[in-house]
């Protein structure tokens, strides 16, 4: 299973905890789980362990390190599963679980694992005016060409994009509303789910405001909130710019392919 850590109502932890303590009667199959989650601490990691997680994706996810997730988790579940039939009430603590996965060192990890940008670059006007240079320095383009290979080429990619660039308006002018108004419960939810696209795409600046504004939010720091909702408007403005260059570029290398 692949476990989401920030599902509403019932969060992954302790949606993984009511699964073990299912599985405690030994009638049912041990459940290999590999929480995904965009909070890329070490903290993360020991939390989502002590829930009874096999394993560890921070987002934005990659197919190799999503399989060899895969990989470790059904491997570590054969061994707890073993253990149990060779001693009954074994503990569900996964084996190996003190050894973190890439991301989880315990310091905030951005787009392809690289630490997270300064925020206050997004909002700086001279990169806002200067769209050229908003295109080659806000994307991620190592990142993006991982996803590229990982979607299987330039079509899907450009799929991906298109519908980035469709929802960025209206995401962003909630998320604005939100950051002014002091609604601060729905913005630390839909900064959440921005960020992870924008990390996936590697926009990471741009996640990386958004990943101020949640914990913010989530502090009820509405002060902070106001002040990183003016730099977060400018970071989408530069975040459009520089993706739909890349629209552009992918649709002359779709076009090359027919």
């Amino acid at each position: 299973m692949l476990m989401d850590c920030q599902m509403p109502v019932m969060d992954g932890y302790t949606a993984t905890q009511a699964i073990r303590s299912s599985e405690q009667d030994g009638a049912t199959r041990r459940l290999a789980i590999v929480a995904v989650t965009a909070n890329a601490m070490r903290d993360d990691y020991d939390r989502c362990v002590q829930a009874g997680m096999d394993d560890f994706v921070a987002k934005p996810v990659t197919l190799s390190a999503l399989s060899g997730a895969i990989e470790r988790a059904v491997q570590t579940n054969r061994e707890a599963g073993a253990q149990e039939e060779a001693a009954p009430g074994a503990s569900d603590a996964p084996a190996g679980a003190s050894d973190a996965p890439a991301g989880a060192s315990g310091a905030p990890v951005g787009a392809s694992g690289a630490p997270a940008s300064d925020p206050t670059r997004a909002g700086d006007p001279a990169r806002a005016g200067d769209p050229a240079r908003a295109a080659s320095t806000v994307v991620d383009r190592p990142a993006l060409d991982t996803l590229r290979e990982d979607l299987g080429g330039a079509a899907a990619l450009l799929r991906i994009v298109r519908l980035f660039l469709e929802q960025l308006a209206p995401q962003a002018e909630q998320i604005e509303h939100e950051s002014s108004s002091g609604e601060l419960e729905t913005l630390a939810r839909n900064a959440h789910r921005m960020k992870s696209s924008a990390a996936t795409l590697g926009a990471s600046e741009l996640a990386e405001l958004l990943s101020q504004l949640e914990a913010s939010a989530v502090e009820g720091d509405a002060a902070a909130c106001i002040r990183l909702g003016a730099s977060f408007s400018a970071a989408v403005v530069l975040a459009r710019t520089a993706f739909e260059a890349v629209v552009d570029e992918l649709d002359m290398q779709v076009g090359g392919e027919h």
